[in-house]
């Protein structure tokens, strides 16, 4: 800021002035090691010098220049041989002085009083991302009154009951007393069901002789209820995964709906808002380390047999062949179990991954018969270009145990007795 200061200066216009409360010590230096600014004193000013030049012109009153000054007189030391003031001078505020303004609340007084002030771009991003985190913290209260508003009316009703709180004495640590899971597992005894989205609880059916329900449960009910449409299920199951709901399995019709309302452009597929959902919260899941026991990889398994069985059925359909290749583009850009090696801690090896990404490409070699004669060959085609070439070109070693496995099967199909496929 003083290089740009003493370097920014054309004709008439005053010098601009760098505002800086001294000291100024040395980095590294633990705050004992001043350095010395003298050459520069003619661009420096101090927090205190601004205001007084504020009060001058009928900016601030008499007794806020007192609560400034008696402040700054604390906190900072005046350069020597200050430089005067001019009016419309251009200022740079460095980071401590904006925070001394901030605090004394005479920051915005500045601009009124006719000067022109530059801070640096760092000071501008972090108040921007600080007034974005404010708009999300309007959002969070908002829901937080929704929510409140709904039990007040719900209880007003009597369509919404409240239950005792547990109290375990022999329990000395407050906030597992405290703790919502615990005062869930009270009520099991008042109560039909439970719904909890804690993966720790509800990978049981039943906790306390009750049955467990999650969130996605309770949406399925109030569709088979017809309370809540088809649609409105799927933008839900959609809202979840944005707002970062983890583990939300994959269904067929589901996947299969949102890619027929995709459009393709120059080979690629334009995401809607529900397949970029998908895609963010899979990869926020693989990034999180939240899947790593033998759970997930159930889990994982159900969600690529989803995307593997989409992908053949959108190949045995009639849609255009070049939406069908940038369909199955971006379905195979998901099914990559050797993403997910770093996820599980009880894998040892890499063995069992590469197995199970084995499996995967020769599950997708194998053509379903409901694919037409004529679109085979141009699934085939499409099969080797984007799976079975980038294979055998970057890993060598999983196109070997492909092709290993097909000669398996096919030598075990050519020696076994005809009489093993006739039909009873």
């Amino acid at each position: 800021m003083i290089a740009e200061a003493m370097k920014s200066r054309s004709g008439d216009e005053p010098r601009p002035l760098v505002v800086r409360s001294a000291p100024v010590y040395r980095l590294s230096s633990l705050m004992e090691e001043e350095v010395d600014l003298i050459e520069y004193s003619d661009v420096l000013v101090s927090c205190g010098t601004i205001v007084k030049a504020l009060r001058t012109r009928g900016v601030i009153t008499v007794t806020e220049e007192r609560l400034a000054s008696e402040y700054l007189d604390l906190h900072e030391r005046s350069w020597p041989d200050e430089p005067e003031l001019a009016d419309r001078a251009t200022l740079y505020l460095d980071d401590l002085s904006i925070t001394y303004f901030l605090h004394i609340g005479i920051f915005d007084k500045i601009y009124r009083a006719g000067y022109r002030v530059f801070v640096s771009q760092r000071r501008v991003s972090d108040t921007n991302r600080l007034i974005s985190y404010q708009s999300v913290l309007a959002k969070v209260d908002c829901a937080i009154e929704q929510v409140r508003d709904a039990l007040h009316r719900g209880l007003i009703a009597g369509k919404v009951s409240v239950g005792k709180r547990v109290i375990n004495r022999d329990m000395t640590d407050e906030s597992i007393v405290r703790h919502s899971t615990i005062g869930v597992v009270g009520l099991a005894d008042v109560c039909n069901a439970m719904v909890i989205d804690d993966r720790f609880m509800n990978r049981h059916q039943n906790v306390a002789n009750t049955e467990v329900l999650t969130t996605l449960d309770v949406i399925d009910i109030l569709v088979g209820q017809g309370a809540m449409s088809e649609d409105d299920r799927l933008d839900y199951r959609a809202s979840l995964r944005r707002y970062g709901y983890v583990s939300i399995s994959l269904e067929p019709d589901e996947l299969r709906q949102h890619i027929a309302m995709s459009t393709v452009k120059g080979g690629a597929v334009l995401e809607t808002a529900e397949l970029r959902a998908i895609r963010e919260n899979i990869l926020a899941l693989r990034m999180g380390r939240w899947i790593h026991n033998h759970d997930g990889f159930l889990w994982i398994n159900s969600f690529f047999k989803v995307l593997k069985d989409t992908l053949k059925d959108l190949w045995s359909g009639s849609d255009e062949l070049s939406n069908v290749r940038a369909w199955s583009d971006w379905i195979m850009s998901q099914v990559d179990i050797r993403g997910w090696i770093h996820t599980f801690d009880n894998v040892k090896d890499g063995g069992v991954i590469a197995r199970m990404y084995m499996m995967t490409v020769a599950d997708l070699v194998l053509s379903p018969m409901t694919i037409p004669v004529e679109r085979r060959d141009e699934y085939h085609r499409w099969l080797e270009e984007r799976v079975l070439t980038p294979i055998r070109d970057h890993d060598r070693e999983a196109f070997s145990q492909v092709v290993g496995y097909y000669r398996e099967l096919i030598s075990e199909a050519a020696n076994a007795d005809l009489k093993d496929f006739q039909t009873k």
